[in-house]
């Protein structure tokens, strides 16, 4: 008897010590502002910059995070920087450029100006792109936006502009809105950087500040600009399908994707979801007090998540959220970790849990000597009713424990794989 409770207390702190000695799945980064954070750029793997949407001036760290400087442009956002320290700053008509990393900023573009969005390609190329009364019109700029030259004409009256991107130095898409229909739109498609427009896409577009454009990997694009889901594009752009985002709160805004599968969209209430089979299932990556307004990655594991009153979050193992669905949002009566079922299993068991309120959740696996086996979540979760898999395929028959650990609760239980 004795020795079972050593070896039991022994267990209870070697699962203490791995789960506290883990950095979150997403962990905050100090800002020292309360700004509300919104654009960024990743120009590489330590520079990181970050735009504030009221507030004149822009965050950059050159050390991925461990401390920031403050910009002081004559503009705030969008902000495009490149790994040579080019970079620009503003909307259209007022846009601001900088040649040594934001230390000094400079506008040279023309005072006539009729475009409306902009997109740099390149330190010193970029293109314009501007709805008129009865036409679209296209320039681009081969000196850093000095001088301008119109090079296309898309003659439609009955286009708003809603979004504009350039997937490389050719290749661009302009999306918008019929003006005569609340709920017709188009998306136009260029393959020899504007000197020629198709047609690909003409069906419903109804979420005007949500409408975006972006590119993941080959061929594969995705679009925001529909209620009830997104669009995707497995040709470049010749068809687009709609994705349903089933179960979740439209509009939906397309942050980013990191690879042709894995995505993340912010839903209209603010949550943030994540897809890791290319927008066929979704499931709540967290969800934070603070609004989240943007997500970028520079690679498919680092990250960060920008958002208002100076929230930047960063993760550095791809967000870590594997298989956990949000089964119910409506409020339980308590913390609760459920028994898996089945129990025994092989080699697949569902595990249940109950948040009672929003803060970072940890469940991991561990054997019958306390060794840490798997991590099924580690990160911020609103309240609500879960459920995850564990899928032991590779681990060998035996007693294994998992446990829930919260500030708020914890609790473990035993499970049996029999193989």
């Amino acid at each position: 008897m004795y020795f079972s409770l050593i070896k039991y207390i022994t267990l209870i702190l070697c699962i203490n010590f791995y789960i506290n000695s883990q950095s979150p799945g997403w962990f905050p980064l100090n800002t020292n502002t309360n700004g509300n954070l919104s654009f960024m750029d990743l120009p590489n793997d330590q520079t990181v910059y970050i735009s504030t949407d009221i507030l004149m001036f822009v965050l950059k760290t050159t050390n991925a995070g461990l401390n920031f400087s403050v910009l002081h442009p004559p503009v705030n956002f969008p902000i495009k920087m490149f790994n040579n320290g080019w970079g620009y700053v503003g909307n259209l008509p007022t846009i601001f450029r900088t040649t040594n990393g934001g230390s000094l900023w400079n506008f040279d573009f023309p005072t006539w100006w009729m475009g409306q969005l902009s997109v740099f390609v390149t330190p010193l190329r970029g293109y314009v792109v501007g709805a008129i009364t009865n036409d679209i019109r296209f320039w681009e700029t081969y000196d850093g936006g000095t001088t301008f030259t119109r090079i296309s004409t898309i003659n439609d009256s009955d286009f708003r502009l809603l979004a504009f991107y350039f997937l490389n130095e050719y290749t661009g898409f302009i999306l918008g809105k019929n003006i005569s229909s609340p709920h017709g739109g188009k998306i136009y498609r260029t393959n020899d950087a504007g000197r020629t427009w198709d047609l690909p896409y003409t069906d419903q577009i109804d979420a005007d500040d949500t409408a975006s454009i972006t590119h993941t990997s080959g061929n594969i694009l995705y679009a925001a600009g529909y209620r009830s889901g997104i669009l995707k594009s497995i040709d470049g752009g010749s068809s687009w399908i709609l994705l349903p985002v089933s179960g979740f709160t439209p509009p939906f805004t397309v942050l980013t994707f990191v690879s042709g599968l894995n995505g993340f969209i912010k839903e209209g209430t603010g949550k943030i979801i994540r897809t890791r089979d290319g927008g066929n299932t979704w499931a709540v990556e967290f969800y934070e007090s603070e609004q989240i307004n943007n997500i970028k990655f520079i690679n498919e594991l680092t990250g960060y998540a920008a958002g208002n009153n100076g929230k930047l979050l960063k993760t550095t193992d791809g967000g870590n959220m594997v298989g956990i669905n949000l089964i119910s949002n409506q409020l339980p009566i308590k913390y609760d970790l459920g028994q898996n079922y089945p129990n025994p299993f092989n080699p697949v068991t569902i595990i249940r849990f109950d948040i009672l309120n929003a803060e970072n959740v940890n469940l991991s696996v561990y054997n019958a000597e306390g060794r840490f086996v798997k991590q099924l979540v580690n990160q911020r979760l609103s309240p609500g009713s879960y459920r995850t898999e564990f899928d032991a395929s590779a681990n060998p028959s035996g007693v294994y424990y998992y446990i829930l650990k919260s500030n708020s609760f914890s609790k473990s239980l035993k499970m049996i794989l029999v193989k």
